[in-house]
């Protein structure tokens, strides 16, 4: 996707404001599917310090520090299982956003889709996703399943097996 912010530095405030608010901004940077590239004629040393904006650029510039890229994509029980995943022929992808519902990873195999809520790893995906929020995903045809850590660590290859199942029937 590509995203030009058409903003400069002597663009009046109005247009920053119009950016700036949450559920715009919010938009204009989920709708990617696999890459996002961004156009801009203005730094974030020349926005306000609580600009969406300049937050943004300088998330974007701290992922290219390899610590900091490997803590935003995932943590160690992510990477193994996305792993497994592609090792089985199925597309997995971590932090996707599926009707505005962050889901930690997106599964793909032949068109059909299915949502995996990781659970109990320390880290940014350690949290169950709430009842309202799987039935929103229900409603757009994403079932989400829940893994969790400790099950996985005693039963990787047959949560697997039941992965690849529910992909065939989706």
């Amino acid at each position: 996707m590509l995203i030009s912010f058409a903003l400069g530095k002597s663009d009046n405030v109005g247009a920053r404001r119009f950016l700036e608010q949450e559920d715009v901004f919010n938009v204009s940077i989920t709708r990617a599917k696999e890459q996002q590239i961004v156009f801009h004629s203005v730094e974030s040393s020349e926005l306000p310090g609580s600009s969406l904006l300049a937050k943004y650029f300088d998330s974007v510039m701290n992922i290219e520090n390899d610590e900091l890229r490997k803590n935003v994509l995932g943590d160690q029980f992510a990477e193994r299982f996305v792993k497994l995943c592609i090792q089985n022929g199925i597309n997995a992808l971590l932090h996707q956003s599926v009707a505005s519902i962050p889901v930690d990873v997106l599964l793909e195999k032949d068109g059909r889709y299915l949502g995996v809520d990781l659970i109990g790893y320390p880290g940014d995906m350690s949290d169950a996703v709430g009842i309202r929020k799987q039935q929103i995903l229900d409603r757009v045809g994403v079932k989400l399943i829940p893994i969790g850590f400790v099950e996985w660590e005693v039963r990787a290859e047959e949560i697997m097996l039941h992965v690849v199942n529910l992909l065939k029937l989706s």
